[in-house]
């Protein structure tokens, strides 16, 4: 494959592979730039199966409008062989699972601020009605990025076993319902080893929290020793508690990692907003910055409150955590009926918004030093969680 040309891409160095393809370095033929082209494995190509959901790898990362996801640039298929391709941006860094087998474990605050851009980048995907479904260190990549809190942005790989799910998180019949296991025992949901029923953006939540589990753990949840064994302790066996493996873990930290790891999808946190605003909540009880994406307004779910209130050591009273929502989200203001929502007593969702525009992770940290009742302030800091 090195040196020939797919489209207007001269292909040079191999730059790794996978399971249903090849990546080379490539350089457009008039421009000069160079990309990373993936190329599907020639025992797939005659699989129209393999080609699908090679393809669906493109289609899926061009649909979310996020910095978190690789840009898709190009597709097609070689005039030659026949083989499908599709053309990306070349990244600069090292996968997450690359860095943990190096490192071992991350410590607190590097972690949350890596899953708050992994939950933000999945949050932007579930809006645009993809489930992700093999959520794993291998799939995140790191690259440098001076502006990124902690220097490292976060890019979120392989979408090839993603879920089209229609317009946004309604689920219903247009979600996954096969007969098929998908993704990676280590990391999957319970609903996905059944292989049966509706799996829905819930999975990636739970994936997410084995992620965090293996970042501050050093180990996955549930090692197993063969594949029957792993899902088998996915559906059935209770995750360990973090801090019986590492006691120097925060109290705040493990409950969000087991709260995500609920066997059931309506015992977790139920979106990525909620994921944000928990993350966000922990960052705060430890004194971490930099773990909440700035320029959003924060919402949060009846889980994040009951989070928030284990790590404050007393329940916070609904009417100190229910503010109603009067600040623009994306352009465009909350409607009544929302604000009425979040703003209601039953199982409070709360919202926290800054008059005339988002609320900055600066201006929480502003708000929490004010001369405001710290038990408010921290209630309320909790509670927060990233408005979609």
């Amino acid at each position: 494959m090195e040196g020939t040309t797919l489209g207007k891409y001269r292909v040079g160095r191999r730059l790794g592979a996978g399971g249903m393809g090849v990546v080379y370095v490539g350089e457009h033929e008039l421009l000069g730039n160079q990309v990373a082209v993936k190329v599907i494995n020639p025992e797939l190509a005659r699989s129209e199966g393999s080609v699908t959901r090679f393809l669906n790898e493109a289609v899926s990362a061009a649909r979310i409008k996020h910095a978190g996801i690789v840009q898709i640039f190009d597709y097609g298929a070689d005039a030659t062989s026949g083989s499908a391709y599709f053309v990306m941006e070349l990244l600069d860094g090292e996968s997450l699972a690359e860095r943990l087998a190096r490192v071992g474990w991350l410590d607190t605050a590097h972690a949350l601020r890596l899953v708050a851009q992994i939950a933000d980048t999945l949050r932007a995907a579930h809006a645009a009605g993809i489930i992700h479904r093999d959520l794993k260190p291998d799939n995140v990549f790191l690259v440098p990025d001076p502006l990124v809190p902690g220097g490292e942005r976060i890019k979120l790989l392989d979408f090839g076993i993603a879920k089209l799910f229609g317009d946004g998180l309604g689920g219903g019949a247009s979600a996954t319902r096969t007969g098929d296991v998908l993704g990676t025992p280590y990391y999957m949901s319970p609903e996905q080893c059944r292989g049966a029923g509706l799996v829905d953006h819930r999975a990636d939540i739970y994936s997410l929290g084995c992620v965090l589990f293996r970042l501050v753990c050093g180990r996955v949840p549930f090692p197993g020793e063969g594949v029957g064994e792993i899902l088998a302790a996915h559906i059935h066996v209770a995750p360990p508690a973090p801090r019986s493996l590492r006691p120097d873990i925060p109290e705040a930290l493990e409950q969000l990692i087991l709260q995500m790891l609920a066997k059931s999808p309506d015992e977790r946190l139920q979106s990525m907003t909620a994921v944000l605003g928990a993350v966000a909540a922990v960052a705060e009880v430890c004194g971490i910055d930099g773990a909440t994406p700035s320029g959003q307004v924060w919402v949060a779910d009846a889980r994040s409150s009951e989070l928030a209130q284990t790590a404050v050591g007393a329940a916070a009273s609904v009417g100190e955590l229910a503010y109603a929502a009067t600040a623009r989200v994306a352009g465009g203001p909350v409607s009544e009926e929302a604000a009425a929502t979040l703003a209601g007593p039953s199982e409070a969702a709360a919202t926290m918004a800054a008059s005339g525009g988002a609320a900055s992770a600066e201006d929480m940290s502003q708000e929490a030093s004010s001369s405001a009742s710290p038990r408010r302030s921290l209630a309320r800091g909790l509670a927060l969680g990233l408005s979609a």
